[in-house]
């Protein structure tokens, strides 16, 4: 499937970075906040992040009650859908610390331009046996 280029104005370049930067943000806030929760009650949690992270927990979560909420009301299947997704890749980025990244960025760059043949691939190499 082939991305088609479409000249954008300066202001629409705007619109769209900033609706972009705003998605990414409230993504990845959620979860910092679901994060901070499992955190709550641990040593590390009472000593400097209480003191602080809590305003800055506490201002996520009045953009989340503002800003997510609209998101979530467009298409609650869809939203649900990619935090999910999110959340599955964000755990397996979690247990790679030492990832080589500019490979897993030639993958996504790869997935960005030819989506089918990298998802065949991948399904390729997940039924092989080991």
């Amino acid at each position: 499937m082939a991305v088609q280029k479409v000249e954008l104005t300066e202001k629409e370049y705007g619109v769209l970075a900033f609706q972009t930067a705003l998605a990414k943000s409230i993504l990845a806030n959620q979860f910092a906040l679901h994060s901070n929760e499992v955190l709550k009650g641990t040593d590390y949690f009472k000593a400097d992040i209480k003191k602080h992270g809590k305003p800055f927990i506490m201002a996520l979560m009045r953009a989340e009650a503002k800003e997510f909420e609209k998101v979530d009301q467009v298409d609650t299947k869809f939203v649900d859908r990619n935090f999910e997704g999110l959340e599955k890749v964000l755990n397996k980025f979690s247990h790679c610390i030492f990832a080589d990244w500019e490979e897993v960025d030639m993958i996504l760059t790869a997935h960005a331009k030819d989506r089918d043949s990298v998802v065949g691939i991948a399904k390729k190499v997940m039924r092989k046996k080991n």
